[in-house]
């Protein structure tokens, strides 16, 4: 999950971009070592949807290229709509509800794709860049890519969020909830297991959300280890392959 930063979290005075130096060189030797990675990224990719995630780092694709021959397509959002037709032909924020995916856009983002819908460290300049402080997060113009992106999909398709619980409450996210206010379509978080206290405080903050933006999103938990995500996600792809 992205961790929000500060303009004085980082050392670099200047630019936005000069702010993403010190930040890109700590996500540049990422590396990965957890007992049961390559089995996560096998999990994931047989559930057959689109991959997006709101980590800078490029980590799951390097376990996914490590253990198959088809290598994973990166894109950050802005650049996979840089290059959808579909995408091109919606400019600015996203008011008119009648703006939905197509299942043809929906398949090509479900095919060996990864997208980072915060940006990738690699990404550079002050327009373009990943989204890493809060300014960024509260600025108008991420805000409206990022809705551009998501909006006419979680108007259609269900977002299944894996270890990723927070990211419901992040900045943007709140601004996809507002957006989606009053709509059916229903959102699911699969929250690892901590003590009966946490996973109740959990729950009622996933149940805030839904009071207050009138949305819908199921809490589910999978287990009380990250390594009980696998089974619980084969299970699912076994029954929907029923």
């Amino acid at each position: 999950m992205a961790n929000v930063l500060n303009e004085s979290d980082l050392s670099t005075e200047g630019t936005l971009e000069a702010h993403r130096i010190p930040s890109r060189r700590i996500f540049e030797k990422c590396t990965i070592d957890k007992p049961g990675a390559s089995e996560f990224v096998k999990s994931l990719r047989s559930m057959r949807c689109p991959i997006f995630t709101t980590n800078y780092d490029t980590l799951l694709e390097q376990v996914h290229d490590g253990i198959n021959s088809n290598r994973l397509e990166t894109h950050s959002h802005t650049t996979f709509m840089s290059i959808e037709e579909e995408y091109n032909n919606w400019p600015g924020l996203l008011s008119d509800s009648n703006r939905i995916v197509s299942e043809e856009s929906f398949k090509r983002l479900s095919d060996g794709k990864v997208i980072h819908i915060h940006g990738i460290y690699t990404d550079s300049g002050d327009e373009n860049g990943f989204t890493l402080t809060a300014e960024e997060y509260a600025n108008d113009r991420t805000t409206s890519e990022f809705l551009r992106f998501l909006l006419p999909i979680a108007r259609v398709k269900s977002l299944v969020f894996i270890l990723a619980n927070g990211t419901t409450k992040d900045a943007h996210f709140l601004h996809l909830w507002l957006s989606l206010s009053g709509s059916t379509v229903p959102h699911y978080v699969l929250l690892r297991n901590k003590s009966p206290e946490i996973d109740e405080q959990e729950m009622n903050e996933i149940k805030k959300l839904n009071a207050f933006f009138r949305v819908t999103i199921y809490c589910y938990f999978y287990g009380r280890d990250h390594g009980d995500i696998i089974d619980f996600m084969n299970n699912v792809n076994e029954r929907e392959s029923v």
